[in-house]
């Protein structure tokens, strides 16, 4: 993966993908919109601030099995500490 910053030389970039034959040069205004998109996106990723949502008690040892519901909205879990615990997705 390429390690885009707002310094990549984009126009460089561009024109080593061209080389390679892989995209042909009418798209080149559609790979330099691309690359610029990407280069937003890693950025606006990096600014995602996360926090703790909900603490699920856990078993007490190991999992041994998970088993979804067929709509997918519930599943149960059991464990080698004999204990089965049904959450909501």
């Amino acid at each position: 993966m390429l390690n885009l910053t707002r310094e990549t030389d984009i126009d460089y970039l561009v024109e080593t993908i061209l080389q390679e034959d892989v995209i042909k040069e009418d798209h080149r205004d559609t790979l330099y919109n691309l690359i610029l998109t990407l280069i937003e996106k890693q950025e606006s990723i990096k600014q995602l601030k996360y926090e703790k949502y909900k603490i699920i008690k856990s078993h007490q040892l190991p999992l041994s099995h998970v088993c979804f519901n067929k709509d997918g909205t519930r599943f149960i879990t059991g464990s080698y500490d004999r204990t089965c615990k049904l959450f909501d997705t």
